[in-house]
């Protein structure tokens, strides 16, 4: 289901197969989307995000493989990986190094317009996909 905001926050946890159900549009309001909670079903996803005068925090496993194709205007777009606290900014556009072998592909269609678009790509455990749910931890401060 897609989510619009004006003037106001969500924090929402993804309890769907399929990431598409989860577009997020926010005029003066932030978001918080936890995508690691259900397990994504495999193949193709695509999942668009507008902000305007809004940020957005997207909770995504590292091994979804991660494609950003998008325009931000006095806005930013990072992307950081907690396991190697490694953090990638600077325009848009991002391709992860898994994605052309991940098993599950998420191709994020970004604009971003006086907001910022902030990605945390979580660790899971070693055995795949499927086992990732409720192996998240909180970040400092962080409100579910």
């Amino acid at each position: 289901m897609a989510r619009l905001t004006i003037f106001h926050d969500i924090n929402r946890t993804h309890r769907s197969g399929r990431f598409e159900e989860e577009d997020i549009s926010t005029i003066f309001g932030d978001v918080r989307l936890n995508l690691v909670r259900k397990p994504a079903e495999y193949g193709e996803h695509t999942m668009r995000v507008l902000t305007v005068f809004g940020d957005v925090q997207l909770r995504l496993s590292e091994d979804v493989g991660l494609k950003i194709d998008g325009f931000a205007l006095f806005g930013d777009v990072e992307v950081e990986k907690i396991s190697s606290n490694d953090r990638a900014s600077g325009g848009a556009d991002y391709i992860s190094e898994n994605y052309d072998t991940a098993p599950i592909r998420l191709n994020l269609n970004v604009t971003t317009i006086f907001g910022d678009l902030e990605i945390i790509r979580l660790p899971i455990a070693s055995e795949g996909p499927a086992l990732y749910e409720g192996q998240t931890t909180r970040l400092p401060g962080e409100v579910d």
